[in-house]
């Protein structure tokens, strides 16, 4: 029966010498993807920091554009106040204005019957200063 013979020394050495190119060879992708995950990490890093820096940006926007509406709503609130007694002065004015247009009419019938009652009066004294002339007494 044929025993399992020694390998030979240059077989020994041969396959020790491919385990180790293997054993580097492992090594060697090992360190190639730590590299790149190294730098895919590196990567993920700048573009988690720009997106914060976006938003950072975005949200001093958003204070910013807020702090204008209030500004503007405030404005807008003060005008409609301003308007809303400008108007209040409007009707006021306007309502000064038909009582003196009514005080004029009434007035103007007023001095249209004391004229009309002048006249009259008038008349009469002509008539009675005609009567009262004739008996010799001025009027």
């Amino acid at each position: 029966e044929p025993e399992t013979a020694p390998r030979p020394e240059s077989t020994r050495t041969a396959s020790r010498t491919r385990a180790k190119d293997e054993l580097a060879e492992r090594r060697r992708r090992r360190q190639e993807e730590l590299a790149r995950a190294e730098r895919e990490a590196d990567r993920a890093a700048r573009h988690l920091r720009d997106a914060r820096a976006k938003q950072a940006d975005a949200e001093e926007s958003l204070r910013a554009a807020d702090a204008e509406l209030a500004h503007v709503r405030e404005t807008v609130a003060a005008a409609e106040e301003r308007l809303r007694a400008a108007h209040e002065d409007r009707d006021r004015a306007e309502r000064k204005r038909r009582e003196a247009e009514e005080r004029g009419r009434t007035a103007a019938h007023t001095v249209a019957e004391a004229e009309r009652e002048a006249r009259a009066s008038t008349r009469r004294v002509d008539r009675l200063g005609g009567r009262a002339r004739s008996y010799g007494s001025s009027v």
